[in-house]
């Protein structure tokens, strides 16, 4: 699949998602590049975690 963004895109979360579910496995990269942080503040804020615990809530959250 010929990718129509870089890893400096522009593209909205959305269009990543979309992308991803179609199976660009770029769009995942960058989907997970994208969001990872936010993930691993969330979980450190709804648990009190320390940031490996936090590392690894949101990896086990990016893959499911």
């Amino acid at each position: 699949m010929d990718v129509p963004y870089d890893a400096d895109t522009e593209a909205s979360d959305e269009a990543l998602l979309s992308a991803f579910g179609n199976g660009d496995a770029v769009a995942a990269r960058l989907l997970t590049l994208r969001l990872t942080p936010r993930v691993r503040g969330f979980a450190t804020r709804l648990r009190g975690a320390s940031r490996a615990e936090a590392e690894d809530v949101a990896q086990e959250a990016m893959l499911r």
